[in-house]
């Protein structure tokens, strides 16, 4: 095959064997965590079936089946398997290693996928390597410094957990390293875009998320009658690396996946996220929109309307069953209007503004007492921190020698995304694809300075780390495929 041809004439079928496996795989993982506690399964048992389960993984030859399931099940849809206290038993399994600590399921399989990265015999290369090597030794350096302020052994044990969550963005790649491993991984993940849809729609109408009524919370099954705004807010992952993908595949004009399909991806994340009324999510769909406007010719006129018609089809029947939709599209627009006085300081919007009034000016004080290097990994971090002011936690934490770190990298990694977009070779290929992982680098970094934290050393959501690394292993698996093997054979065309 020719080194400049990147259109697969053999499209991926919307559903294959491998979906059904990883289906089967996702309700097996629903069972254990929800149902056998019901039976009466003893908590050591279902501790001891995801060890077996791991040392399946250890051996297993089909690491983007695995992957792609660990990164489902930890983007939490329905809430399911959403993290909780160590004694509750309806979670995914933590394992006791001393008193007082606990090594959770996921940091196994991170440590799993470490081993098998190390004894790979092909390594691949990753374009955005040197930063994220830099940031695990920053993190090193940061845990030193950190004892001489005030720290102790759960602030360590928290500061190495907060580091190990970096290392996946330099895992993945050795996993998803070229256009067809990323299109199988798409493959696998797109279709929980619909199951995310469907468990939506089922807490909307019941009130319930699945996890609560599977966990027993909620005896009985009911129908809302609220008027109000109901908000839902999960699968971020599922929907966030699902609708860059869709928008990269018909960006690019890359004939993967049938282009009606990608549109529905499209419109049933853009239906999740509006409908979870968070702002800041909102806000990054915006962002990531506009990369219809980067296709060629007057195409963005037509996937504009494509858009428009699928989702009032999909709207008008979703209304047949759930007549309240009409009325929460109104509200979360509504909700989402206040955008405005969040940003000018309007003290009657409660608890969110306390964000602003109280929170940020209480980071930043701190921050004043030590500000070239903050408080590090120190017990006054992890005591003080707050999720939902990213960038002052950045500041707070890293102070403004660390501050300037996380931004110079992340100024880095858009300004290479682009670079390499630009070369004719690459632009021949995926046309303006590259603009999509820009915009979603964007959108990522406004989620992080308006809703939650998304960058920067801390322990937010595990989901956020997980999109973060499968998105920079798809713009990597991308790029370096469309320099094609001639080319990666010659330095030159790399860009250090």
């Amino acid at each position: 095959m020719d080194n400049l041809t990147y259109i697969n004439s053999n499209k991926y079928p919307i559903w294959c064997k491998e979906n059904t496996f990883l289906l089967i795989a996702f309700i097996f993982t629903i069972i254990v965590v929800y149902i056998f506690p019901h039976l009466g399964v003893p908590q050591l048992t279902i501790k001891l079936i995801f060890l077996f389960l791991l040392l399946i993984i250890l051996f297993s030859q089909n690491d983007i089946f695995w992957l792609s399931w660990f990164f489902i099940i930890y983007s939490n849809p329905g809430r399911l398997f959403s993290e909780g206290y160590a004694v509750d038993i309806y979670r995914l399994p933590m394992y006791r290693i001393g008193a007082g600590s606990a090594i959770g399921f996921e940091e196994l399989f991170l440590i799993i996928y470490i081993i098998k990265a190390l004894i790979k015999k092909d390594k691949h290369y990753f374009i955005f390597s040197n930063y994220f090597k830099f940031i695990i030794i920053y993190g090193i350096f940061t845990i030193l410094y950190s004892f001489s302020i005030n720290m102790n052994i759960d602030s360590l044990i928290l500061s190495i957990r907060t580091i190990m969550r970096w290392i996946w963005i330099l895992l993945i790649p050795e996993f998803i390293y070229d256009s067809d491993k990323l299109a199988k991984t798409f493959q696998l993940i797109a279709p929980f875009v619909f199951i995310a849809t469907i468990l939506l729609f089922y807490t909307h109408i019941t009130g319930f998320y699945l996890h609560e009524i599977l966990i027993g919370k909620y005896k009985e099954i009911r129908f809302v009658e609220s008027t109000g705004l109901i908000r839902v807010f999960d699968s971020y992952s599922i929907l966030m690396f699902s609708l860059v993908m869709a928008l990269f595949y018909i960006c690019s004009e890359n004939q993967y996946f049938n282009k009606i399909y990608l549109n529905l991806i499209i419109v049933c994340s853009i239906i999740n996220i509006f409908l979870s009324a968070t702002r800041g999510w909102i806000l990054g769909l915006i962002i990531l929109l506009c990369s219809i406007f980067f296709m060629r010719g007057f195409k963005f006129i037509k996937q504009i309307l494509l858009t428009l018609l699928m989702m009032g089809l999909i709207i008008i029947s979703i209304n047949i069953f759930y007549p309240s939709i009409i009325n929460q599209i109104s509200l979360s627009f509504e909700r989402f209007k206040t955008v405005e006085y969040l940003f000018k300081g309007d003290p009657t919007m409660a608890g969110t503004m306390t964000r602003v009034t109280k929170v940020r000016p209480q980071l930043l004080s701190l921050f004043q007492q030590r500000p070239i290097l903050g408080f590090g990994f120190s017990i006054d971090f992890f005591k003080n921190w707050n999720m939902h002011i990213g960038n002052e936690s950045i500041l707070f934490q890293g102070g403004i020698i660390g501050y300037s770190i996380w931004m110079i990298i992340f100024l880095l990694v858009c300004v290479k995304i682009y670079v390499y977009g630009q070369k004719p070779y690459v632009k021949y290929k995926i046309k303006n694809g590259s603009i999509v992982f820009i915009l979603a680098m964007l959108a990522m970094f406004e989620e992080h300075s308006t809703s939650g934290q998304m960058w920067g050393f801390a322990l937010y959501e595990y989901f956020k780390h997980l999109y973060l690394a499968w998105l920079l292993a798809a713009v990597n698996a991308s790029l370096l495929s469309s320099i094609g093997n001639d080319y990666l054979s010659n330095e030159k065309y790399l860009i250090k």
